[in-house]
C-alpha cells in the first residue's frame, strides 16, 4: 500500500488535532507509477486518542501521486479527479474539503472554464487570506496559458477572481504541480513547480512583467 492523501487539522469541538491518512493498494497491471488504483481506505485519528477509524466520502475521487492537504478556513483541501477517471492520465479537475468536526468530505465549487470544460488543477494554495489555484485552460493550452484564481468568499462559486496570468512557461500540465506559496507587497508572486520530494524548484515571478502580469 501506499499514501496517497495525507493532512493535519484541529478539531475545537474536542480541543484535539486530526490527522487524515488515504492509503492505496499497488496496482501492478497498470502502467508503472500510475497510482490511481480505485481500492483504499482513508483513515482519521484524533491525537489524544490514537486510533485510527475508517471513513467515506473520498470514493468517488481519486488521485494520481501524493497530495498534502491544504489548510484553510478549518477545512484541509486536496485536489482530486473522478473516480471513473482514475485509469485515465489527467490532471486534477476538483477540489474537496474535509471537514475535522464532521468527517465529512464536499465538494468546493470552481469557476467556470473559458471553454466549459473541465479545468486542469495545477496546484493549491493561500494567497491574501484566501484559497488559491493554478489552472490550465485546455482551451489555451498550445498557447501557454496558466492562471491564478483566488475565492474570496470560501465556499462561493462567483468569488473565484483571477489573480494572474501566466504566458510562457514550460510546464507538462497533466505531471507537474505548480503549487502558489505567497503574494508579497511589491507584487512578486512566487510558486514552486515539481515534486515536493525530488525535483523541487522555485518560480519567482514579477508583476507586469513578460512573463506575469496582474489583472484587473
Amino acid at each position: 500500500m501506499r499514501i496517497s492523501i495525507s493532512g493535519i487539522c484541529y478539531n475545537s469541538l474536542i480541543d484535539d488535532y486530526k490527522v487524515v491518512m488515504g492509503l492505496k493498494y499497488r496496482c501492478h497491471h497498470l502502467t508503472p507509477g500510475f497510482c490511481n488504483c480505485p481500492r483504499g481506505v482513508v483513515l482519521v485519528s484524533e491525537l489524544k486518542d490514537k486510533r485510527w477509524k475508517e471513513i467515506d466520502g473520498f470514493s468517488n475521487y481519486s488521485v494520481y501521486g501524493k497530495r498534502i492537504g491544504v489548510l484553510f478556513n478549518g477545512f484541509l483541501h486536496w485536489t482530486v479527479v473522478d473516480a471513473e477517471m482514475a485509469h485515465e492520465f489527467w490532471p486534477p479537475n476538483k477540489i474537496i474539503g474535509f471537514d475535522p468536526k464532521t468527517d465529512e468530505v464536499n465538494e468546493i465549487p470552481l469557476p467556470i472554464s473559458k471553454n466549459k470544460e473541465e479545468i486542469c488543477i495545477l496546484g493549491l494554495g493561500v494567497l491574501e487570506g484566501s484559497l488559491c489555484m493554478t489552472c490550465w485552460d485546455p482551451e489555451f493550452c498550445c498557447k501557454g496559458n496558466i492562471e491564478v484564481f483566488v475565492m474570496k468568499e470560501y465556499g462561493i462559486q462567483e468569488s473565484w477572481i483571477p489573480l494572474f496570468d501566466i504566458w510562457g512557461l514550460d510546464i507538462n500540465p497533466h505531471s507537474t504541480p505548480l503549487i502558489p506559496l505567497f503574494l508579497t507587497k511589491n507584487g512578486v508572486v512566487v510558486l514552486v513547480m515539481g515534486d515536493w520530494k525530488t525535483s523541487v524548484f522555485g518560480i519567482i515571478l514579477k508583476a507586469r512583467s513578460t512573463s506575469i502580469w496582474k489583472t484587473k
